[in-house]
């Protein structure tokens, strides 16, 4: 490149940047939005309102526990971790018949306090594989 096109290119504004400050932090070298806001101040102001509205929706589908924490349905954790320890599960998940997904560490029943009748399900099993043998009724002749 050229010295007349570099110095083209250093009178030119880059992107978005303008003389303003953000409002919440005063930064002069992020970008500022429609807000008032740079570019972190904005993000983290979605996350806080993204927070506040699962909170009422939690609350309003009544998925609070007795001490007034709430927790999240099976339905909406994320089937890419594990429910116990938070591990990134890949392909090595193991779905237990509780229907979450465990880490090698917390696959078995013992290890994440399953809460699954195991011997209601064998009872059943057993059950319907071997079905009753009755005698015959004799017939009267």
């Amino acid at each position: 490149m050229t010295a007349q096109r570099l110095s083209e290119m250093k009178g030119r504004p880059r992107g978005n940047k303008s003389d303003t400050l953000c409002v919440k932090c005063c930064s002069r070298d992020a970008p500022i939005s429609k807000s008032g806001l740079c570019q972190k101040c904005t993000a983290a102001s979605q996350k806080r309102d993204k927070s506040t509205v699962a909170e009422t929706s939690e609350s309003v589908h009544g998925t609070s526990t007795k001490n007034g924490q709430t927790t999240k349905n099976a339905e909406n954790c994320s089937k890419n971790r594990c429910v116990m320890c938070g591990k990134k599960l890949g392909v090595i998940a193991f779905e237990c018949y509780c229907g979450k997904a465990f880490c090698n560490m917390h696959r078995m029943p013992e290890d994440h306090k399953c809460t699954f009748d195991f011997k209601k399900l064998g009872r059943e099993m057993v059950r319907k594989n071997n079905p009753k043998i009755l005698p015959r009724k004799i017939e009267k002749l």
